[in-house]
């Protein structure tokens, strides 16, 4: 793993109908939120995409370089399954998550974009949890206390495989930097407040990529931030001479490289 290029990744997921007083509320959650995160509140729309075959598996060799003639060992694991039932819905957003790391890890992309489809989403399982109704029928909640406490179950297991694929990344070296250190995960959602629709005040999570994390930028909730800002920012860390994206005014004030 040595004298490897630097290189820079993006990975892109947009949770549909993600409510921010919950993402907010489960943020400690996440294993090293003081030195791995940014949050922001922004006002446009989020970019969300959608990646291509979900039923990609990877090679089952394994590379060992213990000499300078690499040689290819045969791996025993199995492949993963995709869960046949709906309601295992979680399960196959921490098989996406997965792949995704493997693809960076073994240099197949440099950008893998991702739409976690909670709007078509079916009744769900989450440990400890009944869930009675599709995400999207929850996310109407009315201020119902029922629904709600729904659905900080499903985000709080949804930031639980959040935090599993920051700890994966970072657990993988490259160079002498980790896989996190090089990768930028953007993980937002394109409502502010599902249960109206708002488009404003979006919660979004920046990790990775050389950034200095660890605060919470928050901006004018009534004149938002433009979120382009951050799309700027981000194009610039991965090498491109880019000064504009959409209705952007600039870069994103506050976040600044290692």
């Amino acid at each position: 793993m040595k004298n490897l290029p630097v290189k820079k990744n993006l990975l892109t997921t947009l949770l549909w109908s993600l409510l921010p007083v919950t993402l907010h509320a489960v943020a400690p959650l996440i294993g090293d939120v003081p030195d791995q995160v940014i949050a922001q509140n922004t006002n446009t729309g989020a970019l969300f995409f959608t990646l291509g075959d979900n039923e990609t598996t990877f090679s089952a060799l394994n590379v060992s370089a213990t000499s300078s003639n690499p040689t290819l060992v045969p791996n025993t694991a199995q492949p993963p399954l995709d869960p046949a039932d709906p309601r295992e819905y979680l399960e196959k957003v921490r098989l996406m998550y997965d792949m995704a790391r493997l693809a960076f890890e073994t240099d197949s992309t440099r950008a893998v974009t991702l739409m976690l489809d909670s709007v078509n989403s079916p009744v769900i399982d989450v440990a400890g949890t009944p869930i009675s109704d599709g995400y999207h029928n929850l996310s109407h909640h009315g201020k119902s206390e029922g629904k709600l406490k729904q659905l900080e179950a499903i985000d709080r297991a949804h930031l639980k495989l959040l935090d599993r694929l920051f700890a994966d990344l970072k657990a993988r070296p490259e160079g002498d930097e980790t896989l996190l250190d090089r990768t930028m995960v953007l993980y937002g959602s394109n409502l502010g407040n599902a249960n109206t629709h708002v488009t404003t005040n979006l919660p979004v999570i920046l990790a990775g990529g050389g950034f200095r994390h660890g605060q919470h930028l928050a901006f004018d909730r009534e004149r938002n931030y433009p979120l382009p800002n951050l799309y700027v920012s981000m194009l610039q860390r991965m090498g491109l001479e880019a000064d504009k994206f959409a209705t952007s005014t600039g870069t994103t004030r506050g976040l600044d490289s290692i």
